[in-house]
Order: C-alpha cells, then sequence, then structure tokens
C-alpha cells in the first residue's frame, strides 16, 4: 500500500500519466481517500505514514483551487478516521465493559421495552437522553418524527413497517414520540414550502404533517412571533403523531387490551431538557417536575 501511495505522488510530481493532471483530477482524491481509509482500517496509526506522503500533493505547483480540493478532500477523510477510530476504541474498550451484556443479547435476541420514535436530526439520540443501553430501545429516526398515516393509498413505509414490528412481534409495552427544538423539518413545513422542489421526496414526506401547519393557524392566532409559532407546531407535531398511531390496528387493540401505553415527549436541544405531555394539563411539562420524588419510589 505505501508503494501505491508514493508511485502515486511520484507521477503527480513529474507531471506523468493521469496523476499528472490537473489536481482537481477526482479519480486522483478518490484512489487516495480509498488508501487512507484501508489502511487506517488496518491499522489506525500507520495511516500516520501515508498521510505525511500525501500532503505534498497539496504543496505540487497547484492553484489554491487545487489547494483548496484537496484540503477538503484530506478534511473529508478526518471524518472517516474520527469514525473509524471511533470503531477501534469501542472494540478495545467499550465492548470489553458490556462483553457479557453484547454475548446475552445475542444468545436470548432483543426484547426493548420500549419503542422510541423521533427526528433523524444528529443532535436526538435516544440513547443518550434516556440514558439506555443497548436492547433497551427499539428507535426509529425519520424526518420531522412524523408518524405516517396506516396504509396511506397502498403504499408501505419504514416507520409503518417499524411500528408494526415493534408491537405485534416485539411486544413493546410503551411508544415515545420525542419531537425536539429548532425541527428542521417544522420549520419548512410552516414556510408552506416542504423543501425545495427538487426534494420530491422530503417534500412528500413533510406534507404528511400538513394538519399540524392547518391547526396552527387556525388555534394559534395569538402567538406574535415566528418563533413562537414553530415551537407550537413542533409540540403539536408531537400530539398529530400519537393521534396518527392510534389509527394503526396493532396499535389500537393493545390499546384497548391495556398492554400499551403511548407518550408524548419533547427534547430541548439548548438545555438538554425533556418535557412530556400531560393529558390532565393539556400542556408539556418538564419530566423532572412529574416524576414521584425518592421518598415516594
Amino acid at each position: 500500500m505505501i508503494g501505491r501511495v508514493d508511485s502515486l505522488v511520484s507521477n503527480v510530481q513529474q507531471g506523468k500519466g493521469t496523476a499528472g493532471q490537473l489536481l482537481t483530477d477526482s479519480s486522483i482524491a478518490d484512489e487516495l481517500k480509498a488508501l487512507l481509509v484501508q489502511a487506517k482500517t488496518i491499522n489506525p496509526r500507520g495511516c500516520d505514514a501515508i498521510l505525511s506522503r500525501l500532503q505534498s500533493l497539496i504543496s505540487f505547483r497547484g492553484s489554491r483551487n487545487s489547494f483548496v480540493f484537496f484540503s477538503q478532500a484530506f478534511g473529508n477523510i478526518d471524518v472517516m478516521q474520527n469514525l473509524l477510530e471511533g470503531v477501534h476504541r469501542f472494540q478495545q474498550r467499550a465492548f470489553g465493559r458490556e462483553k457479557e451484556m453484547f454475548r446475552r443479547l445475542s444468545r436470548e435476541g432483543q426484547k426493548p421495552h420500549t419503542l422510541f420514535i423521533t427526528c433523524a436530526d444528529s443532535r436526538v439520540v435516544a440513547e443518550m437522553i434516556t440514558q439506555s443501553k443497548p436492547g433497551d430501545l427499539l428507535v426509529i429516526k425519520n424526518i420531522g418524527n412524523i408518524v405516517p398515516p396506516p396504509d396511506p393509498d397502498g403504499s408501505c413505509s419504514s416507520t409503518g413497517a417499524g411500528i408494526e414490528f415493534a408491537v405485534e412481534v416485539l411486544g413493546v409495552s410503551d411508544i415515545v414520540v420525542c419531537g425536539h427544538s429548532q425541527c428542521g423539518a417544522i420549520s419548512a413545513l410552516m414556510e408552506s414550502n416542504g423543501g425545495p422542489a427538487e426534494l420530491k421526496h422530503l417534500r412528500k414526506w413533510i406534507s404528511l404533517a400538513e394538519p399540524v401547519r392547518q391547526t396552527i393557524e387556525r388555534e394559534y392566532n395569538h402567538l406574535k412571533t415566528e418563533a413562537e409559532r414553530i415551537r407550537a407546531a413542533e409540540e403539536e407535531n408531537v400530539l398529530f403523531s400519537i393521534e396518527r398511531l392510534q389509527l394503526y390496528p396493532c396499535v389500537s387493540k393493545k390499546l384497548r387490551d391495556g398492554t400499551l401505553r403511548l407518550h408524548g415527549w419533547f427534547f430541548k436541544i439548548a438545555t438538554a431538557e425533556l418535557f412530556a405531555y400531560d393529558p390532565e394539563q393539556r400542556q408539556f411539562q418538564l419530566i423532572t417536575e412529574i416524576l414521584p420524588g425518592p421518598e415516594s419510589r
């Protein structure tokens, strides 16, 4: 592998072959990325030697654009390096501490107690928020934590399949729908555009929550700022998804049997506060305010 990288560097420096063309040649960047990722997978530390060889490409009689291009390429590689280093840390440290748990999960299969439906937003991590372990939650993440109607016009959805799997096959006892602050999907919904026209899948998906926007326009005229309207829509979207859940035959049956509970949560990213909807109060309340104290447990 080192030899292949040396050959690439040499060809670029001497202006030979494909590698001697403009440094913006994507085939070169692709090969360099592949080499680095491969090296990182085999030996995280061994990648440093390859990086030092590749740095000469950046200084090779290139224009500023070439420098930027390769700097960006190296930046992308750094992202993958971080992911791969995380994999190695997990295997060498975290897995060792939880080895018996993973063996048990492999032996007994998964038996999560809760289906956790939340947004695909990278800042919302169900396991971190709830401090849950592998096997505790079945997590469904989608754009805007939207629950689609069951069997809409004969089509199917991954979220719908996940709901049926969690309720009928795994037999979860609870379902949580967790919305969050600064939700891009809800902002797009409230702007009535659903995102750029070329993003057809995204626009169609967000349109499933159109009743939420209509509710805000009909019942929240007293809100003065756009920020207040969006926050109200984010919370209403959670409640709307809870209502949609009850339209699934498997969910409605378990609710009638008393073997399933539904919960509406809202996560505030800036403060990490978590709110739960209280049907009696008809509002979201801070979870620490509704949990029983140690003396009552």
